[in-house]
Formats: structure tokens, C-alpha cells, sequence
């Protein structure tokens, strides 16, 4: 711990950071107001956090595995490829990508905050390296039609964005966060 330092007659402070250690002559570093990443611990969730991210396409709803399917050679068909990438996906992991998210941005809207609070830094390194190896845009819900087996993650080549929104529409699928996460699929409503 740190000394406090005298400012001005009769005046003590700790630097920045720091906090007065009960009501001794000691500073100690302020807590981060945010919380370190709780990876979820469940034997479903594992392979996702091992950085294996099983394709669950055999978790889907049968209604959604046939979508899938039919988009995929309807895709072939015009000499293209559609990828999926993510499937189904325990609701425990969306949980945390919902926490990831949520930490990642209120790291990024004050990015001083690890030199204010050195406590930060930590967590800040463990938040950023986990929403990139997760692959996670600016938005997650704390649920989602993934849990449920209702919703893909796809990506394609051959071709466009515009079509295949038509192709994707002939079995009612879309895309309808097409902003902030453009490969999501789901039934329309």
C-alpha cells in the first residue's frame, strides 16, 4: 500500500485510483466497478468455451434444419456456398456473450479508466480477448433464437447480399439485424 501524500496543509489524498484504506494513513487501489468474465462451467457449454465452437446443426428445430438445408442448395444451385458457422448454442454461452458484450463497451466508452482504476486493467484485457475470439459485433441479447434451435449464423460466396435475401425469403428466413449482425438468420414472423 501506498502512503497518502500531504496536497496542502492539513490536506491528504491518495492518487488517482487509490482509495484511503479504512481510516489508516495507507491508500490501496479502488476495486474496478466491473466484474471480471464468469465463463459459464456446464459439460454443454465446454466445447463452445474451448474454443472448439461446435456447429450444432443437429440441435435445430426440424422446421429450421429443413430452412437451413433448403437455403444451402438453393445457394449451391447458383454456383455459390453457404458456411455455417454457428447453430445452436447453449443458453448458458449467450448468457456470457450478453456479459462480454455488454463489458466490452462500457470498457470502450471509457477507455481511460485502466489508467484511472489500475484495477481495470485485468478485466479490460480478459473482456477484449474474449469478444475477439468469439467473433462478437457491438450487440448480443442476453437470449437468443439460437438457444432455442430457431435461428443460424451463415456465411456465403458466390452470390450477393440481395439475393440471398431473395433465396433466404423463399423459405422464410431473413436477416433482420442485417447492421450489426449480418450473417444471422431466422424465420420471419
Amino acid at each position: 500500500m501506498a502512503k497518502l501524500t500531504n496536497q496542502a496543509p492539513c490536506e491528504y489524498s491518495c492518487q488517482a485510483g487509490y482509495q484511503r484504506y479504512q481510516n489508516s494513513a495507507y491508500c490501496h487501489p479502488k476495486p474496478c466497478p466491473i466484474t471480471p468474465l464468469a465463463p459459464p462451467t456446464d459439460d454443454e457449454v465446454k466445447p463452445f468455451l474451448d474454443g472448439k465452437n461446435p456447429v450444432r446443426e443437429d440441435k435445430l428445430s426440424p422446421a429450421m434444419n429443413k430452412a437451413l438445408n433448403d437455403l444451402r442448395r438453393a445457394v449451391q444451385s447458383e454456383g455459390g456456398t453457404l458456411t455455417v458457422n454457428s447453430a445452436w448454442r447453449p443458453p448458458t454461452y449467450q448468457t456470457y456473450f450478453f456479459d462480454i458484450v455488454q463489458k466490452n463497451e462500457w470498457f470502450k466508452a471509457r477507455p481511460k479508466i485502466t489508467t484511472v482504476i489500475p484495477t481495470c486493467a485485468t478485466i479490460k484485457s480478459d473482456v477484449v480477448n474474449a469478444h475477439k475470439k468469439h467473433g462478437l459485433g457491438t450487440k448480443a441479447g442476453e437470449t437468443s433464437p439460437h438457444s432455442s434451435g430457431i435461428a443460424f449464423d451463415a456465411n456465403w460466396s458466390g452470390v450477393s447480399n440481395e439475393r440471398i435475401d431473395t433465396l433466404a425469403k423463399q423459405f422464410n428466413l431473413h436477416r433482420p439485424f442485417v447492421i450489426d449482425d449480418p450473417i444471422h438468420f431466422q424465420f420471419i414472423k
